[in-house]
């Protein structure tokens, strides 16, 4: 593949909606994922061949706001896939495609018919799944060495660690101006 410097995300995006330089393809083309991104490059690209050239004004009010809409939806499929890939849970994937269709609502509903109360529910089911296994997940973490010294991670920890903490007390007074001292007494 040929190196080449591009301006940002609008740079990488116009490159892509040119078809100058192409992605690997979706290792499933019929994935939610997979045409979302279709459906924004389709989108672009013929917005692009409407107009007089690719350097109108026309593309820049109507494709270069999008850019980062674009490139959003083809890390999220490469994120998706790879995570797939790789054997992570199917529940914490789950969870990652429902967040990801949250972050583009509208386009679901529109191209997709997948309405709000249909995401939503993907979302709650995504979530559930993995709150039922979520102590598997932070002990695979293998962080227990890293938590020995945090006094939170616990109640019996938190109040062990409050009972151990010094007390001041004296004949201190508060003064604020922006309370009366009556109030700031009863403190």
């Amino acid at each position: 593949m040929q190196m080449f410097e591009l301006d940002g995300l609008p740079g990488l995006a116009m490159e892509l909606l040119l078809e100058r330089y192409e992605l690997p393809q979706p290792t499933d083309p019929k994935g939610l994922l997979a045409l979302h991104e279709a459906g924004l490059l389709s989108r672009y690209r013929e917005t692009i061949r409407a107009a007089v050239q690719h350097r109108s004004q026309e593309v820049n009010n109507h494709v270069l706001p999008h850019c980062q809409r674009i490139v959003n939806a083809i890390g999220n499929r490469m994120a998706y896939e790879a995570a797939k890939s790789a054997g992570v849970s199917s529940c914490l994937v789950d969870l990652y495609l429902s967040s990801v269709i949250q972050s583009e609502s509208a386009w679901y509903v529109e191209n997709l018919e997948l309405g709000t109360a249909r995401q939503e529910k993907l979302q709650a089911d995504a979530l559930n799944a993995v709150l039922l296994q979520v102590e598997k997940f932070i002990q695979g973490l293998n962080v227990e060495d890293y938590l020995k010294s945090v006094p939170i991670i616990s109640d019996a920890r938190w109040n062990r660690f409050v009972q151990g903490l010094e007390a001041f007390d004296g004949n201190g007074e508060i003064q604020s101006e922006h309370a009366p001292k009556e109030e700031l007494a009863k403190l």
